[in-house]
């Protein structure tokens, strides 16, 4: 089915829909990855959830790991030790130099740095490739593609000591250790991919439940939009997470979508909505399977429809459960 146009002459018994898109729902649908995720249908599945949940812990993990490459650095009892063992191997060294003690000082904090970070960056390869080798395990499973929601990116290290000293596009800089970089030539470089921070906020603010229950609204022969702001007949706009019309039927859904459990003060706040934008049912949908007694009761007399456990849900049996209740 279509979209629900806003600011148009709405369905004869119900008021007129005037509102907007929120901004933020507006730039998310542009983003490519998120775009694939809406496309693949499978929002609800419990594969992809957890295979965003996975991909997006190892991304933020990978980040953890960039931020300690470019904080770590050797401690002064490392390089006392470093320093002693030199000596032992050199006992001609006349320590009373301080130029030379100096410049030994240097090359043992230069090496000591340079096997630091180069453990960290072996770490972020790995955790690189376990990402890019999910996605693809997906791909062969499902035969859906989501390789655009990784964002590649490049690390430029300072060739002499390991430091980063930039990431993505290379500027030139002077290195902690002195030297100048004035050339990508002059750095090793460490490849990364892990998930958009677009995708990480869509999944994080639980915008995929919202989205993957407008499809199966979709499916089921409603028009509609998600993430809309709706002015009631109050005067007061309402952030709504799904609105659903059916012209034919002449029907009107709000739906609220929960990653928690639901609460008695839920199903007052949805019926308020429902009763200042105009509408003939509302649904509420959370993950969770269980529903309190009370809330049941107030849905029940609110002529509120309640879906839970919806996360890997049988799509098909709620689309018949709608149509048995003439909401469809």
């Amino acid at each position: 089915m279509g979209k629900i146009t806003l600011n148009k002459i709405g369905l004869k018994q119900w008021p007129d829909l005037f509102g907007e898109k929120t901004r933020s729902r507006t730039s998310i649908e542009s983003v490519v990855g998120i775009k694939v995720l809406l496309m693949s249908g499978k929002l609800l599945t419990i594969e992809l959830n957890k295979l965003l949940s996975t991909v997006i812990s190892t991304s933020t993990e990978v980040e953890n790991l960039i931020i300690k490459a470019k904080s770590q650095n050797p401690v002064a009892d490392d390089i006392k030790s470093e320093l002693k063992t030199y000596i032992k191997l050199h006992p001609e060294i006349d320590l009373r130099n301080s130029k030379v003690v100096d410049e030994i000082i240097g090359n043992i904090l230069t090496e000591l740095m340079q096997k630091m970070k180069s453990g960290v960056y072996t770490e972020i390869d790995k955790q690189c490739v376990s990402i890019v080798d999910s996605i693809e395990d997906y791909r062969l499973a499902t035969g859906v593609d989501l390789s655009s929601i990784l964002n590649k990116d490049t690390i430029h290290c300072c060739v002499k000591c390991g430091q980063i000293v930039s990431r993505g596009a290379f500027r030139t800089s002077k290195c902690i250790c002195g030297n100048i970089v004035n050339s990508s030539r002059d750095t090793s470089k460490v490849n990364i991919e892990i998930v958009d921070e677009n995708v990480k906020f869509f999944f994080q603010q639980n915008e995929w439940l919202e989205y993957g229950v407008e499809t199966l609204l979709a499916k089921a022969g409603y028009d509609t939009e998600c993430g809309a702001l709706v002015l009631g007949m109050s005067g007061v706009k309402h952030e709504i997470d799904v609105l659903g019309e059916n012209i034919g039927l002449n029907n009107r859904v709000v739906v609220e979508c929960k990653n928690k459990g639901i609460g008695i003060d839920d199903m007052f706040k949805m019926y308020g909505k429902m009763s200042d934008i105009g509408c003939n049912y509302g649904l509420m949908f959370t993950t969770s399977r269980s529903i309190h007694r009370d809330v049941q009761k107030i849905a029940k007399a609110k002529n509120i429809k309640i879906y839970s456990g919806i996360l890997g849900c049988d799509e098909k049996g709620i689309i018949d459960d709608l149509r048995q209740e003439n909401i469809i």
